[in-house]
């Protein structure tokens, strides 16, 4: 993992290592992510028995991709009563505009920051 944008841009990044730091993803999140987005939809046992983890994990992994915004899941109804939550991915195009809208609203705030950094963290100090 690289430590700052600097090191990131002198040794490059790749794609994956570029979604995981912008999202703030693990490992297990971008398999999940994968699998999802070659299956129409799953259950988390399903999920959990492909991946060879716990449900609870699994689960914990698809809460974090809820939050970013590339999984989502509904409900399905049982026969007789009762329901169960089938989870599935956003297609890749979306993922990447995704990707872009983070990259804009992150570069956006770096430019306000950098224009008050003069006064904000040398402030008090020789020129």
């Amino acid at each position: 993992m690289v430590k700052s944008i600097r090191e990131m841009l002198n040794r490059g990044v790749s794609c994956r290592e570029l979604a995981k730091c912008i999202l703030g993803l693990k490992d297990l999140d971008i398999e999940i992510y994968k699998i999802l987005l070659n299956s129409r939809e799953m259950r988390v046992e399903e999920l959990a028995e492909k991946i060879g983890r716990d449900p609870s994990t699994t689960y914990r992994a698809l809460q974090d991709l809820i939050r970013c915004g590339i999984v989502f899941r509904e409900s399905r109804s049982i026969p007789g009563g009762g329901y169960y939550y089938v989870y599935k991915a956003i297609e890749k195009k979306e993922f990447v505009r995704i990707i872009e809208e983070c990259i804009k609203e992150w570069e956006e705030k770096m430019r306000e920051k950098i224009k008050r950094m003069e006064k904000e963290l040398f402030e008090g100090h020789g020129e």
